[in-house]
């Protein structure tokens, strides 16, 4: 089965002016596609589009070969997506916010998930309420859930925000590894990333009026 994952003239406007169109990109296991632009250049509503949760006025998006809105059960089951807001829940700790998003089929072990709390420094705040953590500590625990779903297709709108060198540094590596495993990543970073297996877009020069 393959898992490239493509887009085909992928258009957007706001009123009479495009705020991207005819994005196009194809990509396979082990490819990451890095999103650039100035704010308010389309970055997070490119994103969102990819994620299926807007919708493009022109253009088409396919996993395995089929558009992501026709078989949206079978796209949702392979992609993870974290946005600017984190989507953890608050009143529950990081731990139940882990657990939440598991699955029988992607089950984490106990040894996979202390490897990560550890390397995320959360070990110590497993038991807090998570409105009582700081937007760095937030942050992480909404990585740690993204990571221990094992998804193939990752889609992240900045996820270095707030997050300290060190917890930067780890999570780097772990899309690397992620990549390694077969893994896609798409994610709008203003981190300037020259790796081999990355194409870039930028949106700041894609922006052009309606005809």
């Amino acid at each position: 089965m393959s898992m490239n994952y493509e887009a085909k003239n992928l258009s957007y406007r706001l009123g009479d002016s495009y705020l991207f169109r005819r994005i196009n990109f194809k990509l396979s296991p082990g490819e990451c596609l890095h999103i650039q632009g100035h704010n308010g250049a389309g970055k997070s509503t490119l994103l969102k589009i990819l994620a299926g949760l807007a919708i493009a006025q022109k253009g088409t998006i396919t996993w395995q070969q089929n558009n992501i809105h026709a078989k949206p059960e079978q796209y949702y089951a392979a992609m993870s997506y974290l946005g600017h807001k984190d989507g953890i829940k608050r009143a529950l700790t990081p731990y139940e916010n882990i657990m939440n998003c598991t699955t029988n089929e992607n089950r984490c072990s106990v040894a996979e998930l202390h490897a990560l709390l550890t390397t995320f420094q959360l070990v110590p705040l497993m038991h807090r309420f998570c409105y009582q953590l700081s937007a760095g500590q937030k942050r992480k625990v909404a990585l740690a859930s993204l990571i221990l779903q094992k998804k193939p297709l990752w889609i992240l709108d900045e996820p270095f925000t707030t997050l300290d060198l060190q917890s930067s540094h780890c999570f780097k590596q772990i899309m690397d590894q992620h990549l390694h495993q077969g893994g896609i990543i798409v994610l709008a970073s203003h981190r300037v990333e020259e790796e081999a297996n990355y194409q870039h877009i930028n949106l700041s020069a894609d922006v052009n009026s309606v005809c």
